[in-house]
C-alpha cells in the first residue's frame, strides 16, 4: 500500500512524542502529548483537523516501537478509527535499522521511527488487538510468573538455613514469614484455577491446551505460554518460526571460504518459551519416555549433549505445530497408513 504520510511515535510511560512526515521526509508537525486517555483523544482530534480534505488514517502509517503497557491507551484510541494503519516494530529492529548516530531525546527518536517507517514500509506488518482471552491468559501467566518467583524468594532460604542455624532463630524466621507465603500461596492456587477456566471455556483455546498437553512434557503453564507466543496459532503457524521465536533454531555463521563460525542459535529470542520448551525436551529424554532412545543413541555417536538436546527441542517443536496442524491430539505409537511394512 502506498502511503502519503508517517506518523511516528516514542512511547514513555507519562507522555509520547510524534512526528509526522510525508513521503518526501518533510516534517509537518512535531510535538508531546501526555499518555492519557482524554489528551490522545484530544490529540486524535486535533490531527484530524489539520487534515479536513482527507481521511488522514488511511493514507498514513503509524509506526512506534513495543513498549509493553505504556502503548496500550494509544493503541486502543488509534485502534478505534477505521481503517487505520498501525505498525507496531521491534525497538532493537528499527535502531539497527539505523546505522550509526549521534545524539538521543525521545523528539529524535520519534523522528527516526517516522523516517525507519518511509523507508521500510514494504516490510511493515499491520498491527491487530489480541482477542480478548489470550490478551486475559497473558496478564494471568504474567502474574503468576511473578508470584512463583515471589515465593520461591520467600521459601528457598528458609530451607536452605534449616539445620544450619539456630533452630529458635529459624523457627522465628519461619513464623514472620509463614502468613506472606500463605498469601502467596492462595493467590497462586486462584491464578491456575482462572487460567485453567479459560482454557476450558473458549472452545478454540480448549482445544489447543487438549492437543499441546497430551504431548508428553507439556503441561498446562507451557501449553499456556506457547498459546500466547503464537496469539492461538494465528500469528506464527509453521514450526521454524516458532523455533527461531524462542531461541532454539540454528543458523550458520559463513563468510566466504576462510571464516567460519560454529553453527549456533541466536540469543536474540523469548527466553522464557525458550526455557519452557527446554524443560519439556527434558522430560521427554527421561527413561521410558518418546526422546530417550534418540538421545542415547545421539551421544552414543559422540553428539555434544546440547546440540542433541536442542535437536530434541526442535522436534518438540514440529511434533506440537503438525498436532496443531492436524487438529489431533499425540499419539505414542503412530503408524502412518502409507508405512511397509
Amino acid at each position: 500500500m502506498n502511503y502519503q504520510f508517517y506518523l511516528g511515535i516514542d512511547v514513555g510511560k507519562s507522555s509520547f512524542d510524534f512526528a509526522l512526515i510525508d513521503e518526501e521526509g518533510t516534517i509537518h508537525l512535531q510535538a508531546e502529548v501526555s499518555n492519557t486517555s482524554a489528551s490522545i483523544a484530544g490529540w486524535i482530534i486535533e490531527l484530524q483537523d489539520l487534515f479536513p480534505l482527507i481521511n488522514i488514517w488511511e493514507k498514513m502509517l503509524i509506526c512506534m516501537e513495543h513498549s509493553g503497557y505504556y502503548n496500550a491507551l494509544l493503541l486502543k484510541h488509534l485502534d478505534s478509527r477505521e481503517n487505520h494503519n498501525i505498525w507496531v516494530e521491534s525497538a532493537l529492529q528499527i535502531k539497527r535499522s539505523m546505522g550509526i548516530q549521534r545524539g538521543k531525546n525521545d523528539k529524535i527518536d520519534a523522528l527516526r521511527i517516522a523516517e525507519y517507517a518511509l523507508d521500510f514500509q514494504r516490510k511493515a506488518r499491520l498491527w491487530e488487538p489480541k482477542a480478548k482471552n489470550i490478551e486475559r491468559l497473558s496478564l494471568l501467566i504474567s502474574h503468576r510468573d511473578r508470584t512463583v518467583k515471589n515465593l520461591q524468594s520467600l521459601t528457598t532460604p528458609l530451607k536452605e538455613e534449616a539445620g544450619f542455624i539456630n533452630q529458635i532463630l529459624h523457627q522465628e524466621m519461619e513464623e514472620i514469614s509463614r502468613p506472606s507465603i500463605v498469601a502467596l500461596e492462595k493467590s497462586l492456587a486462584e491464578f491456575n484455577l482462572r487460567i485453567e477456566k479459560i482454557l476450558k471455556e473458549d472452545i478454540e483455546l480448549s482445544q489447543q491446551a487438549k492437543i499441546l498437553t497430551s504431548i508428553p512434557g507439556i503441561g498446562s503453564v507451557i501449553a499456556s505460554k506457547i498459546i500466547i507466543a503464537t496469539e492461538g496459532f494465528t500469528k506464527i503457524t509453521n514450526p521454524r518460526a516458532l523455533a527461531c521465536y524462542s531461541g532454539i533454531a540454528p543458523f550458520e555463521h559463513r563468510s566466504g571460504t576462510s571464516i567460519r563460525g560454529k553453527t549456533r542459535v541466536s540469543h536474540l529470542a523469548n527466553k522464557d518459551l525458550k526455557k519452557m520448551i527446554h524443560l519439556a525436551a527434558m522430560v521427554t529424554i527421561r527413561k521410558g519416555n518418546i526422546m530417550h532412545d534418540y538421545y542415547m543413541r545421539k551421544v552414543g555417536e559422540g553428539k555434544n549433549k546440547m546440540s542433541v538436546i536442542n535437536a530434541i527441542r526442535n522436534k518438540l517443536v514440529h511434533i506440537l505445530m503438525a498436532c496443531i496442524r492436524n487438529n489431533t491430539t499425540y499419539i505414542k505409537n503412530f503408524n502412518h497408513s502409507l508405512e511397509i511394512t
